[in-house]
């Protein structure tokens, strides 16, 4: 798991790079030259989670991140012991010893895929079985999806499981809208060399409703 600040030490032609720090739970922070590729400063927070750290994203915050002004980044960690947590960097000079909040809902279920937006203050974490929305703000959980079943036109005889896909792949629009990736088992009764994987872009709502489905 490896992500790249978006805005953050821009300014000083530093990149901030989060990782998997020891696949144990560590978080592993790099201060990376881009144009020498050369690791000016690393550190690595141990035990930030029980397991291994699965998934990260970032987003922005604040009119000036990343500039010598205001601002900074938000990052979510989703790990493989169901839990997720969210730091807040706030400039080039600071680099947070503890999260921000953290973040349950998943029941002890690995963590795959996470997604934040600072614009609408929403963060969502996704196991095979649950898709999960939050307030960024308390880290109050506000809503659990479950994968849709039934939305594929199929023939009789045919049944269809489908799950969130082990993919880190999720994302959150402005707009309010969250897209994750499905996969959708589908058995035939009449023969099981018939059997076969469909996996799928779905769209929700935040209010947790499935509003369309693209197949890939």
């Amino acid at each position: 798991a490896v992500a790249i600040s978006k805005t953050l030490f821009a300014g000083r032609s530093v990149l901030l790079v989060l990782s998997d720090g020891d696949g144990r739970g560590g978080l592993g922070m790099q201060l990376v030259d881009p144009a020498k590729g050369s690791v000016r400063g690393e550190a690595v927070l141990e035990s930030v989670h029980s397991s291994q750290i699965s998934c990260i994203a970032t987003d922005p915050i604040g009119t000036a991140a990343g500039h010598g002004g205001v601002g900074g980044e938000l990052a979510i960690l989703g790990s493989l012991d169901g839990c997720a947590s969210i730091w807040r960097f706030m400039s080039s000079h600071y680099l947070p010893m503890r999260p921000r909040v953290r973040l349950a809902g998943h029941s002890g279920a690995a963590i795959v895929a996470v997604a934040l937006s600072a614009a609408i203050n929403i963060a969502a974490t996704v196991s095979l079985d649950r898709l999960c929305v939050y307030s960024i703000g308390n880290g109050n959980l506000i809503r659990v999806i479950e994968p849709p079943q039934n939305f594929l036109d199929l023939p009789d005889g045919c049944e269809i499981k489908t799950t969130f896909a082990r993919a880190p792949a999720l994302a959150i629009s402005v707009q309010g809208f969250i897209v994750a990736v499905c996969e959708s088992r589908i058995q035939s009764s009449a023969s099981r060399n018939q059997d076969r994987n469909v996996t799928t872009l779905h769209l929700f709502s935040l209010e947790g409703v499935a509003l369309g489905s693209k197949p890939l």
